[in-house]
């Protein structure tokens, strides 16, 4: 989740839920979208948050996209031997 919408590859407009942080405060989400950070796996799924100050990563969806892509991987390794 980021207020910065230069991070984003691609970018939907999405206008609905609120979103409560663990201060009581409230914010709508505004769009949805991909982005890519120099060596470290494109992030897919990405909320846009206008006039959030900080970045929030979820590290449960970073490391299960991973584990997918290492276990699809050596899937299609087994496959070619």
């Amino acid at each position: 989740m980021t207020g910065d919408k230069t991070y984003f590859t691609s970018l939907e407009n999405y206008n609905g839920d609120i979103v409560t942080f663990g201060d009581g405060s409230l914010a709508r989400l505004k769009g949805k979208g991909s982005i890519t950070i120099l060596g470290c796996p494109k992030l897919d799924e990405v909320l846009y948050v206008e006039g959030l100050k900080t970045n929030l990563l979820s590290i449960v969806k970073c490391v299960t996209k991973t584990i997918g892509t290492m276990y699809k991987t050596l899937a299609q390794k087994a496959r070619l031997q």
